[in-house]
């Protein structure tokens, strides 16, 4: 329960840090810019959906669907890992000053970070679930 409630807060922890680099540092490129942003609003939708499913995973009763859901979060951090390639190739292979090449590397971490939390967090429940009832 410990680490399940540590990776929880780490993506509260995670949210709150994006939440800060996003508004210390705007983009001065325009292109980028709005290249940037498309792929920072695909993870926001991927978080929301991962985050709602383990607050689903947290109030089902059913084993079936907690599978169901644990698995769909698995799906959404893959999806992730696409998106934070996406945005990491972008700032290596664009032509970018440090900060904002900086900014976006740091940008697709924390993001990662957060889906990556959500799957380990969902993957402790199930651990938790499935010892308390076999």
């Amino acid at each position: 329960m410990i680490l399940m409630t540590g990776k929880e807060e780490n993506i509260t922890d995670s949210i709150f840090k994006l939440a800060r680099q996003l508004s210390r540092y705007k983009i001065r490129n325009k292109k980028a810019g709005r290249y940037v942003k498309s792929r920072l609003l695909e993870f926001n939708r991927l978080a929301n959906e991962a985050i709602a499913m383990i607050g689903d995973m947290h109030t089902t009763g059913s084993i079936t669907k907690m599978r169901a859901l644990r698995s769909k979060i698995k799906v959404i951090e893959n999806d992730g890992d696409a998106v934070r390639d996406a945005l990491l190739d972008f700032a290596y292979n664009s032509k970018t000053e440090f900060k904002e090449f900086y900014h976006i590397v740091d940008l697709a971490y924390i993001y990662d970070d957060i889906l990556d939390d959500c799957e380990d967090s969902s993957d402790i429940f199930m651990s938790i679930i499935l010892s308390m009832i076999t």
